[in-house]
C-alpha cells in the first residue's frame, strides 16, 4: 500500500510525526520553509534551495571574517 502513495505524501507524513503535528494538518505541506510546497516543480525547488543555502554560506563566511577581524584587532 505504501508503494502507491506519492513521495510528497510520504515525506509529509514523516515530517508530521517528527514535528508532532499529526492530526492538526489537513493536507500537510512538507512542513519546512526550506522544502516548500508539494505543488512546486522540481527545478524551482532546486533553485530555491540553492539560493537559500548560498545566502546561508555567504552569511556565515562574512560572520566568520568579522569575528576574525575583531579578534585580530583586540
Amino acid at each position: 500500500m505504501n508503494a502507491t502513495k506519492s513521495m510528497p505524501y510520504r515525506l509529509g507524513r514523516v515530517l508530521e510525526k517528527v514535528t508532532r503535528q499529526s492530526g492538526r494538518l489537513g493536507t500537510p505541506d512538507y512542513g519546512s520553509w526550506l522544502l516548500g510546497k508539494p505543488q512546486e516543480s522540481q527545478a524551482r525547488r532546486r533553485i530555491r534551495i540553492q539560493i537559500i543555502l548560498t545566502f546561508f554560506i555567504l552569511f556565515t563566511n562574512i560572520l566568520g571574517i568579522a569575528v576574525s577581524l575583531l579578534l585580530n584587532t583586540v
